[in-house]
């Protein structure tokens, strides 16, 4: 990951702009490379796969009773979780096609594991450039600890963990020599109320646990503002947003709720980096070259108030501050006094330095 990443709040560096593909390929290889490409001409900087082992992640009888747990709106009602995921998993043959594209793309590849035997696979497939550890696997400290021994760079989703949670889960990732981690804030409702962004908390997350901080963004992908609220998150301190992508809305493809099609995914970039333009750098004090432009356009000049003959020695009263493409600058007005004319200089003539000479 870019150094950005390991810094709290820069504004000079662009955010880094993760199309979150999960399982919203479907299980279709075709789907999973439409989204790959769809991400690079988009913008975004990484593509973010989900790696799960089913018999490892849930129970079959799993109904996802606390809340909703999948998106499969074309399901019979009686449809298994279980059954409906393992169908829409991609399968071990499958990814290296997908990882070959990403790369070929240019981009770089950030690997949840949703279980052991997924990071076992993560090590098979490699080019994994991040880690992602989600919150509900904060407390499998193996896990956590074994992706931390990778090197890479960890991204830990806080949605929905207590600070001992998160507390702990970093103090396990440095004792393993991670230095790189990132906070991503969010909640993973489908979608996501906009009241629960709390985009206010980063300033807070950043200081209390000393990391860079980020935004899984999973509000309403059909609601104009999911084109633009999200860049909100960049001046709070944002170095990394996600944001799912689909192949198109309209297919109600697994995670849709929350995603944006790939041509909505395109602009959905183009507004942050348009945010982070507007942004700026955060300097002060010093005069860029639209500063310069704008103060030469709008600043006042000296003019002569009055007809001055050449040879008169010019006063104060001679003097006028108006707008004009030709004159000093009325700070430097008190370098003309006391000086003569050196030609005649009529009401509204620019005066600077070249018009006038020694008494």
């Amino acid at each position: 990951m870019r150094a950005e990443t390991e810094s709290l709040m820069n504004p000079r560096t662009p955010t880094f702009v993760i199309a979150e593909m999960a399982w919203s390929h479907n299980g279709s290889v075709d789907n999973a490379l439409a989204l790959v490409r769809g991400a690079k001409a988009g913008g975004a900087d990484a593509i973010g796969i989900h790696l799960t082992s089913l018999p490892d992640y849930m129970v079959r009888a799993y109904q996802g009773s606390a809340g909703q747990a999948i998106s499969d709106k074309g399901a019979a009602p009686t449809t298994a979780i279980y059954d409906y995921l393992d169908r829409i998993d991609l399968k071990e043959a499958d990814w290296p096609i997908v990882i070959a594209s990403a790369r070929a793309a240019g981009l770089e590849l950030v690997t949840m594991c949703n279980d052991e035997p997924s990071a076992d696979l993560a090590e098979r497939l490699g080019g994994v450039d991040h880690h992602v550890i989600a919150a509900a696997c904060f407390t499998e400290y193996s896990l956590v600890r074994r992706l931390a021994r990778t090197g890479k760079p960890l991204i830990l989703r806080i949605g929905g963990a207590t600070i001992a949670e998160i507390e702990e889960v970093l103090r396990i990732a440095r004792e393993e020599g991670a230095k790189r981690i990132t906070l991503l804030h969010g909640i993973q409702l489908y979608p996501t109320p906009l009241e629960q962004l709390n985009l206010s908390a980063l300033p807070s997350l950043a200081k209390r646990f000393g990391c860079p901080v980020g935004l899984a963004d999973h509000i309403d992908g059909s609601l104009p503002e999911a084109m633009t609220l999200p860049a909100l998150a960049i001046p709070y301190g944002a170095t990394i947003i996600e944001k799912h992508i689909t192949v198109h809305r309209d297919l109600r493809l697994e995670d849709y709720e929350a995603a944006l099609g790939i041509e909505e995914f395109a602009r959905f970039v183009a507004h942050l980096r348009l945010a982070e333009t507007a942004l700026g750098a955060g300097d002060i004090g010093a005069d860029s070259e639209a500063d310069l432009r704008y103060r030469n356009v709008s600043r006042k000049r000296v003019v002569a108030r009055r007809t001055i003959a050449a040879g008169s020695i010019i006063s104060n009263d001679d003097l006028a501050f108006k707008r004009s493409d030709h004159g000093l600058e009325v700070g430097r007005a008190h370098s003309l006094i006391g000086m003569r004319a050196a030609h005649t200089l009529r009401p509204d003539d620019g005066i600077d330095m070249a018009d006038c000479e020694l008494p």
